[in-house]
């Protein structure tokens, strides 16, 4: 047995250092000397779910619908942040089956949802996370990821470009919009009169007899003190009103003045170049109004850079009376857009005096990563106290907004009364009728039989996902309902014929069933 775990040791160190050194390869980038720790970790105490039972049960996407919200994660998907969105989807496909833990999260689940004002304050302060992430749907421009943020703070780039230096002035500012929520996010906790919550108040919790809960754990690491010397640091170099915006405009002038004045001659003065050019943009645009008439205003956008943009809400100026010495002329909904040749010129002064503004910004700013490197790994603590917070909060949402929820019990008996698949309880039609079952030691076996189109299918994996919720940390869609704790769930459901793999119905279900066996 030691044999076989010091090989399967040593598959995952080499695995995961075939996957660092692609990473540098593809990405040209190298990792900061002990910015990042290896460890073994064997998938112990969760449940086991294979992909095709994954694929069946619709954890993660519907069969029917694969880009709809027909899933187990859509119905509880309501997570604020990335990282929240990651933990959730990993607790679907591998649940926890440690009792302590799940009912470590059934507590902090059950007490969110009876408090609304401490579930809103949190959704609002995970919120301000997710308004910063760069990369996520909607908002995803504007979104900063916390792993993103510990990513950028370890990686070395091979060479500095401009681009790399927008990337490193946005990050910077992001984290420091992230560790100012921090303490706001703590104190909503730490303020709150709930049981669960005042044991984190107490000076010691061994005086109580009580463990430290995985919940309460995470809750003081928000506490670490790493995170306010990294937010001193960060002080010192940019400015207070720093902070992300949205739109690619806002955040080029967040960029360009993010740094604190007189830490770098060079970067004044470029940035008094800047400001000089953008006056001399605003009066030769009012001249142009005086000489032409026309209503006439500076615009700008990431396509066109400075433009000169001309109210016309009712469409009563043809592009044919427009001067000559306009050009590029376009109609918009209301407006009219175009530029001059001089315009043009003093667009381009603007980028070249952005690039510098960035180059040298981004010169201060590797100097306080540098200044912040010892304190950089607390982030992986953030992460994952936001993670979890994210992912308890979200099944709270959930069960604050499903009245007729139950909280699970967890015996030697599986016993579920009026019970309702999950999924097309939320997003079917109509409501789905309820449905029993009981499994014990001593019945652990039930032949369910019905005609075609009966439920029978819909029956089976609505007591696999009851299953899975309750050991995630959910309330479930039933009266009533006791689990025993699963360490696999397997399903197998019907085929068809795949003439590509040359396997008949027959031979893909007796796969199915050896690997059944086997697992």
């Amino acid at each position: 047995m030691e044999k076989c775990r010091q090989k399967d040791r040593y598959y995952c160190l080499a695995a995961a250092g075939a996957l660092l050194k692609y990473v540098e390869m593809i990405q040209n980038i190298l990792f900061a000397p002990k910015s990042l720790k290896i460890v073994f970790q064997a998938l112990d105490k969760t449940t086991y779910i294979d992909v095709g039972t994954g694929t069946q049960l619709e954890l993660l996407r519907s069969t029917s619908d694969p880009a709809g919200s027909g899933s187990l994660l859509g119905v509880l998907g309501h997570t604020k942040t990335a990282g929240g969105a990651r933990l959730l989807r990993a607790n679907i496909l591998q649940p926890p089956c440690d009792l302590p833990t799940i009912r470590d999260r059934l507590n902090v689940v059950q007490e969110l949802s009876e408090n609304p004002d401490l579930l809103f304050g949190l959704q609002a302060r995970l919120m301000g996370v997710y308004l910063l992430s760069w990369e996520q749907s909607v908002l995803s421009r504007f979104i900063v990821d916390v792993d993103h943020l510990h990513s950028l703070c370890i990686q070395i780039p091979k060479q500095d470009t401009v681009l790399i230096a927008e990337t490193r002035l946005n990050y910077i500012i992001g984290l420091k919009h992230v560790l100012e929520l921090v303490e706001p996010l703590q104190r909503a906790l730490l303020e709150s009169e709930l049981p669960y919550f005042r044991y984190i108040r107490q000076d010691s919790v061994q005086r109580m007899n009580m463990p430290l809960s995985v919940f309460l754990r995470h809750v003081k690491e928000l506490s670490d003190e790493r995170f306010g010397l990294m937010l001193r640091e960060i002080g010192k170099v940019l400015r207070p009103d720093a902070f992300v915006h949205k739109g690619s405009v806002a955040m080029k002038t967040q960029r360009c003045f993010a740094v604190k004045s007189d830490i770098n001659g060079l970067l004044d003065a470029a940035r008094r170049t800047y400001s000089e050019v953008i006056d001399d943009i605003t009066q030769y645009v009012d001249g142009l109004a005086g000489q032409t008439g026309l209503p006439l205003r500076v615009s700008h956008n990431a396509t066109w850079g400075f433009h000169i943009q001309i109210s016309d809400p009712d469409n009563k100026i043809a592009i044919s009376t427009i001067p000559d010495i306009f050009i590029s002329v376009q109609r918009q909904r209301s407006c009219i857009l175009c530029s001059t040749e001089d315009l043009l010129l003093l667009d381009q002064r603007t980028k070249e005096a952005v690039e510098q503004i960035e180059v040298m910004s981004d010169l201060v700013v590797k100097e306080l990563l540098k200044a912040i490197q010892g304190q950089i790994s607390s982030l992986y603590k953030l992460s994952e106290a936001t993670a979890t917070l994210d992912m308890l909060q979200s099944l709270a949402h959930l069960r604050s907004i499903s009245t007729d929820y139950t909280r699970p019990n967890f015996g030697d008996t599986t016993a579920i009364r009026g019970g309702r698949h999950p999924i097309l309880d939320k997003l079917g039609p109509d409501p789905p009728i309820p449905n029993d079952i009981f499994l014990s030691k001593e019945t652990t076996f039930l032949v369910v039989t019905g005609p075609n189109m009966s439920g029978k299918s819909t029956y089976l994996k609505q007591v696999a996902l009851l299953q899975i919720m309750a050991q995630i940390g959910s309330f479930v869609p039933a009266e009533f309902a006791t689990f025993r704790p699963a360490d696999q769930i397997l399903t197998r459901m019907g085929f068809q014929d795949n003439m590509e793999a040359n396997a008949s119905t027959f031979k893909l279900e007796v796969h199915s069933i050896g690997a059944l066996q086997h697992d």
